[in-house]
This record gives structure tokens, sequence and C-alpha cells, in this order.
């Protein structure tokens, strides 16, 4: 693998990439509510997000309507898919079942760095489900560029291939899954 970031000395690069991972991984992980639309709609992130190519419906904010339309969206692209994969979750795609090895590597990661996975504000997801492992991987970044190459390498390449299944799909979060695949490729290229 190449140490992309790790050989990245600009800062402000690495800082970037710290926050598309965060923002990827918060769309993963949580559906958009009233809250994070107006989060979402401040200059810094909504410039962000066109900068990635996402575009959230308009008035997302507002719009009681709209946040349960993208809500229903959320649901069949990322918890249930069509597909039949199930969520996001590294164990289930490469194990078949829940708390498979990758979760006892995951929280190994994070226990490195200082942090317990708490599952209430995760929305009771695994710590390898493809949201947390981006929020860690940010922060990873932010510690150790070395490695949190090797968490990409370990724990952020499984997900490519049903991220391009997902990709298929019309709407915001076919966009959110074709724009993750991207970064997911550029950050675990050989």
């Amino acid at each position: 693998m190449t140490d992309l970031v790790s050989d990245t000395t600009d800062r402000s690069e690495q800082a970037q990439l710290g926050s598309v991972a965060r923002l990827l991984g918060e769309l993963v992980l949580y559906e958009i509510d009233r809250e994070q639309a107006v989060r979402l709609g401040q200059p810094e992130l909504s410039g962000l997000l066109a900068g990635l190519g996402l575009e959230l419906p308009a008035g997302l904010a507002e719009d009681d309507a709209a946040r349960d339309e993208l809500a229903a969206d959320y649901s069949r692209a990322m918890l249930l898919p069509e597909d039949g994969t199930g969520p996001l979750v590294q164990s289930l795609h490469e194990e078949g079942s829940y708390e498979g090895r990758a979760v006892a590597a995951v929280r190994r990661f994070a226990k490195a760095l200082g942090f317990e996975f708490d599952r209430e504000s995760a929305r009771h997801v695994p710590p390898d489900h493809l949201g947390c492992e981006l929020l860690l991987w940010a922060n990873l970044l932010d510690r150790d560029p070395e490695l949190s190459d090797r968490f990409a390498a370990e724990h952020l390449v499984w997900a490519l291939e049903p991220l391009k299944r997902r990709a298929a799909d019309a709407g915001f979060y076919g966009s959110l899954a074709e724009v993750t695949r991207r970064f997911l490729e550029v950050l675990t290229q050989d």
C-alpha cells in the first residue's frame, strides 16, 4: 500500500482528508435530522458537500416531509439495502455475522488512541460499522498518519464492493456511496 497519508507532509491536506472522512462517516452512520440539516447548510460544510459532488435537497432543515423522505432513503440504502447485503459492517461482509474479528481489531485501535467506543452515541452499531471506522480513521490521522494508513488497509478496503453496489442507487445516498467509495479508493490505493 502506498503510504498516501503518512507521506503527505502538507498538514492542511491531512486536515482536509480528516474533514472529509468525518463528514462521510457521519453521513453513513446517521440519518439526517433537522439539527444535522442545519449544520450541513452552514457555508463550510455545504461547500465541502458541494466540492464532493453531494447535494442535499433544498430547504431540508425546514422541510419535515423532505427529511422524512430522506430518512426512508437512508433506511433503504444504509440499513436494509435492496441488494440484501445488510448494513455497512465489516464483520458482516467478511464473516457473515456481527461481532467478528474486525470488531476486536477496531476496538484495539480505538483503545490505543484512548477512545472508548460508545454504542449509545453510535446508534447501537458495532465498532466495525463503516461510519465508525471512518471517524476513527480521521482521529488516527490526527495522531499518527502511519497508523492511519495501516488502519485503512485493514479496516476500510472491505467497503469498496458494497459501496459500489449501493452507488447504483438513485438519490443522495447513491451519490454518497459513490463519493465514499472514491474516497476509500484514494486512501487504500496500492
